[in-house]
């Protein structure tokens, strides 16, 4: 019998060695079909597939909003998940508890800069089983928090600087230095402020402003072989940096 509703998704990828492995690593989703240049891969738990394309064409990631969406069985996979993400560093958005219908997500982005979100406690399946006016408010709540990704987006660097290398640190990262000189070539980078801790004096915050999540991750598939060469020259610099995570800015209604 032929399959009915919605079977597939096709995501264009560079490599399918590399996609493959981040979906069962990410999704738990594995191979059932391949051939040249071409592989199926699922979660078996239902007639559906990502279908992977390699292509050494222009690839138009899918950004926030357009994401994959995979629910996992509870809270503490999907901090799993994230801790594995922070590890490879493609960890897009921390994990957030927006409540029900949408659960405890977070998103992660692949090879080629398309987002998955992975979640715990969504809804969806009773939504649908309520029928269309069940799953309309859902829809709506879960459109109205990822939205909130298309403002003002701020990302946090923690930085523990070497004494004797603080001038060349202050260089590269100030607001006329390397870092802020790269970012300017992507559409979207709104500024970086640097900020030096009173207390330990070798401690700094980076707080790099752009105008979207969109812009901040189209920024770094486009350059980043330029991020990664740069932050290669700086880790000299240093004795330790951590990200601090991904913000918004709040505004308040009249401002």
């Amino acid at each position: 019998m032929s399959d009915i509703g919605l079977t597939h998704v096709a995501l264009p990828v560079r490599s399918l060695v590399a996609s493959v492995a981040f979906y069962g690593k990410y999704a738990s989703m594995h191979t059932v079909h391949q051939r040249p240049g071409v592989v199926w891969v699922s979660d078996r738990t239902r007639p559906f597939a990502l279908v992977l394309i390699e292509t050494s064409n222009e690839i138009k990631p899918l950004l926030p909003m357009a994401h994959l969406g995979v629910g996992v069985r509870s809270r503490e996979e999907v901090d799993r998940l994230c801790q594995l993400a922070r590890e490879d560093q493609c960890l897009a958005r921390e994990p957030e508890d927006s409540g029900p219908p949408v659960g405890y997500w977070a998103l992660i982005r692949d090879p080629d800069g398309h987002t998955l979100e992975v979640a715990y406690g969504q809804e969806l399946g009773s939504a649908v089983q309520g029928g269309a006016n069940g799953l309309l408010p859902m829809v709506q709540e879960q459109a109205d928090t990822i939205q909130r990704l298309s403002g003002r987006y701020v990302y946090v660097w923690e930085f523990k600087v070497l004494p004797e290398r603080e001038k060349e640190f202050l260089a590269a990262y100030g607001s006329s230095g390397a870092w802020s000189l790269l970012f300017r070539k992507a559409a979207g980078y709104v500024e970086t402020l640097l900020l030096q801790d009173q207390a330990v004096p070798t401690r700094f915050l980076t707080i790099d402003r752009w105008s979207s999540q969109n812009a901040h991750d189209a920024f770094l598939i486009a350059f980043r072989a330029e991020y990664e060469a740069l932050d290669r020259a700086c880790e000299s610099l240093t004795q330790h940096e951590s990200s601090r995570g991904s913000y918004w800015e709040l505004i308040h209604a009249g401002v």
